[in-house]
């Protein structure tokens, strides 16, 4: 016998686990109760079921939520997936998922339902809580990394229309009723609303893979390493990285950012870079792509935009926009990593570098349609070869010269800024790039108030603080442009 685990009385101050209701007293009374109240309404589940056509949803529900209370040992995670998805489920029933997302058909809440709600709720808290008792640190960690990436699919998906059909239930005269399929229900908004998030997580994650392979890039480029003909692979142990272990963010959640075979711990910087690039897409698909590029000065903004539209009836010239400037953001990054790791590029690759965003500028009117003056109204000055080359040309000499001036601003400026403020002007128009411009300086001086760690990452990478700077101006380009234009 362990003389450690029993007090002087013979009673046991060992901590109960694998129990979700037996942590403290209060829950066992509450297990007891929630058992008195199941019983007869699952009698009274069976009597409405006798008269009218039954519900499948609450009586699955019940009968998971009698299991988990009369046998609550073992299966934690399988547990509180089904109480939790139970719950959700008869949320959505109390709000009635077959009325109009938007109407006044809304039915009143059955009573039954809203107390099976109540008892799965409580039961759902209880659950979880018994689960994050029984989950070691690192597994904590990963659902709740999980949980950030589930979390706005499901409020975006699922959450809105849940919220509006209860809504228009409670105020059926405040609620305009939209022009929709008559047979329009929420089961079928939640799945078109679950369609356009996966799309969106589709852009968004191609450019987490972009990001991937930009660490790359930016880590072997400047030593003068292949970036082509190489396996990914372990810098400690040299082991050849496995494809499940390749996949951006989601593997470094997965093995809690260690390497599977030696244990080496992986660098957060592979995960901030895979995420902000991965922001830099899916912000350019909410701003540019879906919107038809309605936030780029000159752009001929097509008169549909939406996501189906997107998918449906691509316009290809938007979409040229949106990758141009998804590319350029990136190579921005790039360079900040470059100069964050004080590394210097050679002037052949920063000249094909600028010539791959030159080119396409002036050959191509829709990815530089900024008008060369200062008014939109001047948009309509030509589409010409000769007016595009002016407008590279001037924007990379502003651009230039802002980047010169910054190098005796900021003593930590590298050459890398240089060209970055030049691909900047080229990319942006010379009016956007001083604009651009300033918002940098308000961001490297607001950096003196900032944690120590900001502030000594942002003087040793100013690259850093311009892409930032490009990101917070991208949505609201047009309008930045129209206020200033004179």
């Amino acid at each position: 016998m362990d003389m450690a685990s029993s007090s002087p009385g013979g009673v046991s101050d060992h901590t109960p686990t694998g129990t979700p209701y037996e942590y403290s007293l209060i829950g066992e009374y509450l297990r007891l109760s929630l058992l008195l109240v199941a019983v007869p309404l699952l009698m009274w589940f069976v009597q409405l079921g006798a008269q009218r056509q039954p519900s499948v949803v609450s009586m699955i529900a019940i009968g998971v939520l009698g299991l988990t209370l009369v046998s609550n040992r073992g299966f934690a995670w399988l547990r509180s997936i089904l109480v939790v998805a139970m719950t959700i489920n008869v949320l959505a029933l109390v709000v009635n998922p077959e009325a109009m997302v938007v109407g006044q058909n809304a039915s009143p809440f059955k009573i039954p339902n809203v107390i099976l709600l109540a008892c799965l709720a409580t039961a759902s808290v209880f659950e979880l809580n018994s689960l994050a008792r029984q989950s070691s640190r690192r597994t904590l960690i990963k659902a709740s990394c999980w949980s950030l990436l589930a979390i706005p699919a499901i409020a975006y998906a699922a959450g809105i229309p849940l919220v509006n059909s209860l809504w228009a239930s409670l105020f059926p005269g405040q609620v305009e009723t939209a022009n929709l399929d008559p047979d329009w229900t929420m089961s079928r908004e939640i799945s078109l609303r679950f369609a356009k998030f996966a799309v969106f997580a589709a852009f968004t994650y191609l450019g987490a893979c972009l990001g991937s392979f930009l660490n790359v890039v930016a880590w072997c480029v400047p030593r003068g390493k292949s970036i082509a003909l190489r396996d990914s692979c372990c810098p400690k142990c040299n082991e050849k990285i496995k494809r499940i272990d390749n996949l951006p963010i989601f593997s470094y959640i997965n093995l809690s950012a260690a390497c599977r075979n030696c244990k080496a711990a992986i660098p957060v910087r592979y995960l901030i870079v895979e995420l902000t690039v991965a922001i830099i897409f899916g912000s350019l698909f909410l701003c540019e792509l879906v919107t038809g590029a309605a936030n780029v000065p000159g752009a001929k903004v097509p008169f549909y935009a939406g996501i189906l539209w997107v998918i449906m009836y691509p316009n290809w010239s938007v979409i040229a926009v949106y990758v141009f400037h998804a590319l350029f953001m990136s190579m921005l990054l790039v360079l900040a990593l470059i100069e964050l790791d004080r590394q210097k590029l050679k002037w052949q690759l920063i000249a094909i570098l600028l010539a791959a965003f030159a080119l396409p500028a002036i050959l191509y009117f829709p990815v530089q349609p900024v008008p060369l003056g200062n008014s939109i109204s001047m948009a309509g000055d030509g589409k010409s070869v000769l007016v595009q080359l002016l407008k590279v040309v001037a924007g990379g000499m502003v651009g230039g010269v802002v980047g010169a001036i910054s190098r005796f601003a900021w003593p930590k400026v590298s050459m890398t800024f240089v060209p970055a403020m030049i691909m900047s002007g080229v990319v942006l128009g010379w009016q956007s790039v001083l604009h651009v411009s300033v918002l940098f300086a308000v961001i490297m001086l607001a950096a003196r108030f900032l944690p120590s760690s900001v502030r000594v990452f942002l003087k040793e990478s100013p690259s850093m603080a311009l892409v930032i700077a490009v990101m917070v101006h991208h949505p609201f380009w047009k309008f930045v442009f129209e206020t200033l234009a004179v």
